[in-house]
């Protein structure tokens, strides 16, 4: 019969779990190292990217504020607001001549009752390709101006049509063609 004895000063331990357990977590610490190192790499090389982009972008700005910069002063320069006005002034005598008088001289002629004329006209171009007129119109009595109002109400190339002013002439003699003045302002559809 064999028996063991353990003579040593300190008894024998066995860390081979210890050994076997502190290598393995190792292993995982390099692996779980390396893999972070790989995502701080990748990382910094997007945020370089992205830089480099902000940097080109805010370059991009710098110079279109700066071309913006120069074409105010350009702007400003009186010689060039005089062209411009004259340039608006001359758009707006063109936009007048191109008024269709005789299309809605056609259409007043479609609409106008008996006893009733245009006496002036005034155009004024709008920007959503409508014209604002002004139409002063004479009447020789109250119901053929009120025919002509609900006809031009009724008219489909005018719109918004209100009456401003009504006046009536002091001398109301039996030969005069006009009897009654007014003012009206309306739409008319181009």
């Amino acid at each position: 019969m064999r028996t063991k004895f353990n003579l040593a000063s300190s008894p024998l331990e066995n860390n081979r779990q210890f050994i076997v357990g502190s290598t393995a977590l190792g292993v995982i610490s390099l692996l779980m190292l390396t893999l972070l190192s790989i995502h701080v790499v990748r990382a910094r090389r997007a945020n370089r990217e992205t830089r480099e982009d902000i940097m080109v972008l805010q370059k991009q700005i710098r110079g279109s504020q700066a071309q913006q910069e120069r074409l105010r002063a350009v702007f400003r320069n009186p010689r060039t607001v005089e062209v411009m006005e004259r340039s608006e002034f001359l758009n707006r005598l063109i936009e007048e001549r191109t008024f269709p008088w005789t299309k809605m001289f056609a259409d007043l002629e479609r609409i106008l009752p008996p006893g009733v004329r245009v006496i002036s006209i005034s155009p004024q171009m709008e920007k959503d390709d409508t014209v604002k007129v002004v139409l002063v119109i004479g009447a020789e009595n109250d119901e053929q101006k009120d025919k002509f109002v609900q006809t031009i109400t009724a008219s489909p190339v005018f719109s918004n049509v209100q009456v401003t002013e009504e006046t009536y002439p002091k001398s109301r003699e039996a030969n005069t063609a006009t009897n009654v003045l007014f003012q009206l302002e309306a739409r008319y559809e181009i």
